[in-house]
């Protein structure tokens, strides 16, 4: 499983239409663009994908659009919750219907559970999954961190394949590297880590900037998995202005205004967010203008 979450993997948007309803075209020509470009793997129904305000019909019917457009790229689903008993029946349903390599799943939010909470809720889902899970540790939008030894306990738990760690620590990202079974899949979960991580003995990246610069991003990636670091910090200074940007006014407003300059998709999001502004426009616009001079 180690060699399938490699390299890079994309946190796919989901495109909508100026009805806030999901814009399939726009979705199949994301997909392309991204099977064209080569990534690794897909992710749908993360928190790019806008996955707190799709119904489940609407997960369902993106999961295999995506599953049907995607041909060979193995995918991912985003599929987590605060209520450990509701999460685990959702995820035998899903396992029912389609075919996708396993999960991502978040740390519970809001109701705050302890370390001994998290394990339980992990091992819980577990033991109710048939297919592997990647730990998704983001405690900016949870509240509440797993803590490295939790990761590595959880990590002996056999279909518990990684984590995509968004913890934003070095010191506590180092740690892990250093202390993690080598089959165990450390993912980055922000862009701007994702070198600084990938040199300490991570694995690969689930990428929000991949949604609009996949060629140039990858080959950053693979570079720096190769040790070539000269290299793969040229590309991760000239992508990191973008990179940046796209967070200004919140993930996926960026991205899907990166998405309508290039033609892909529109930028429509949905309520509580907004469309991005036409001042964060103009410098998405620009740095995209920068970036396209990249040599990949």
């Amino acid at each position: 499983m180690l060699s399938e979450l490699k390299g890079l993997g994309v946190a796919i948007v989901t495109p909508f239409n100026a009805q806030k309803k999901i814009d399939f075209h726009g979705l199949e020509r994301l997909v392309q663009f991204l099977v064209d470009a080569g990534v690794d793997y897909l992710v749908v129904n993360g928190t790019t994908g806008e996955s707190v305000t799709l119904t489940t019909e609407e997960v369902n019917e993106v999961l295999q659009a995506v599953i049907e457009k995607a041909k060979d790229i193995p995918i991912w689903l985003g599929c987590g919750g605060n209520d450990t008993l509701k999460l685990s029946k959702k995820i035998e349903k899903f396992d029912a219907k389609f075919n996708f390599s396993g999960y991502l799943s978040v740390s519970p939010y809001y109701n705050k559970p302890t370390q001994k909470g998290i394990f339980v809720h992990y091992e819980y889902l577990a033991k109710s999954s048939p297919k592997p899970i990647i730990l998704y540790n983001i405690p900016g939008r949870t509240a509440s961190e797993i803590h490295v030894d939790t990761i590595l306990r959880l990590s002996e738990i056999p279909n518990i394949v990684g984590v995509k760690d968004a913890v934003n620590d070095m010191n506590k990202s180092m740690i892990l590297a250093s202390r993690a079974p080598k089959n165990f899949a450390l993912l980055a979960g922000d862009d701007t880590m994702a070198l600084p991580l990938l040199a300490c003995g991570y694995h690969g990246v689930i990428s929000v900037i991949g949604n609009i610069m996949p060629q140039p991003f990858k080959k950053m990636i693979d570079l720096a998995l190769n040790q070539a670091f000269d290299e793969a910090r040229k590309l991760h200074y000239e992508m990191l202005p973008l990179m940046i940007a796209l967070f200004k006014e919140g993930n996926p407003v960026g991205v899907k205004a990166c998405l309508e300059i290039l033609g892909i998709c529109e930028r429509f999001v949905r309520l509580p967010l907004v469309e991005a502004s036409e001042t964060l426009i103009e410098e998405l616009q620009k740095n995209l203008n920068s970036n396209r001079t990249i040599s990949i």
